[in-house]
């Protein structure tokens, strides 16, 4: 397929805001998520070993070709970048696959900054019923462990999309320049897409922000998702579906909104050891600082 780009996340880097408010949007790109047959891709992720062959793959890739008039052709999934909840170990066997599949595709990786993504990932863990503690859970080495920590230094993974696509169709994102300045984002992005930049908006830029679990909420989330099933507790009673006897939205609509945050500011969670885990990601900080081209102290990535 031609002129075909991918964007493989990394996750909790504004990937659900550009799925649903700017690339289905764009007139200059097709979007083959909302196509017909993205089973190319959807092949690529779910393939176990015995089952993966690059000729299935290459022949579905081709069932999601046909004349665009000269668009960008876009597919976006945070999961090529690897599975979260198994700390991203498969990301470089999916980044092989890609390479196998549609080696002259163009990829788009967004970054987030390792404190800050490690918080993100925790609150997504109990949004989705987790139960531990972050400390637990960082420590959980199916979770997380020393293999989410190390996915997080980002250079290796870039390095090797750069060693199989080449350094100029690799573009890299910086998820805190989207978080600050979303239209000088999006107008680097669409120089890698090579097409125009379109005005979003201010309303669509405010649905960015999802306001996690207060403290308080955050305490109580945990203490129900022991008892309520999820992909963490198969055991559990089943996630109700009707609105008022949800938790969440009882915890974030209600008493976040309406009580905990009228009277008290937002506070970060602490995350355990944070001194070590910023000396462990000084030296892949300043390789992302040389690969990126830019300072990325002045957006948190610890560097010294």
């Amino acid at each position: 397929m031609r002129n075909l780009f991918v964007h493989i996340g990394c996750h909790k880097t504004g990937t659900t805001w550009l799925q649903r408010y700017y690339f289905p949007n764009h007139p200059a790109i097709r979007y083959l998520n909302h196509g017909p047959n993205p089973d190319a891709f959807r092949f690529l992720l779910r393939a176990d070993e015995d089952q993966w062959n690059t000729g299935t793959a290459k022949d579905l890739l081709k069932q999601m070709n046909h004349d665009n008039g000269g668009k960008a052709n876009l597919y976006s999934e945070e999961n090529l970048s690897g599975n979260l909840w198994s700390a991203c170990r498969d990301s470089m066997q999916i980044a092989h696959r890609l390479r196998q599949t549609c080696e002259s595709a163009k990829i788009i990786i967004v970054i987030r900054s390792q404190i800050e993504m490690l918080r993100s990932i925790f609150v997504q863990y109990v949004h989705e019923g987790g139960w531990r503690n972050i400390k637990s859970f960082l420590g959980d080495q199916t979770l997380a462990g020393k293999t989410l920590m190390e996915h997080l230094k980002y250079a290796p993974l870039i390095n090797t999309y750069i060693q199989l696509f080449g350094k100029n169709n690799v573009h890299v994102g910086i998820y805190e320049e989207f978080a600050a300045d979303p239209q000088g984002f999006l107008e680097e992005l669409n120089l890698f897409l090579a097409i125009n930049t379109i005005q979003i908006s201010e309303r669509y830029y405010a649905k960015r922000a999802n306001r996690a679990y207060s403290p308080v909420s955050m305490s109580i989330a945990r203490f129900l998702n022991r008892f309520q099933k999820s992909r963490f507790n198969l055991r559990g009673l089943p996630d109700p579906r009707y609105k008022l006897l949800n938790k969440r939205y009882w915890l974030q609509e209600v008493f976040d909104k309406l009580i905990y945050y009228k009277l008290f500011s937002p506070r970060a969670i602490a995350i355990p050891e944070q001194g070590a885990l910023l000396e462990f990601y000084r030296a892949p900080n300043k390789e992302l600082c040389e690969l990126t081209g830019k300072d990325l102290r002045r957006y948190g990535y610890f560097i010294g």
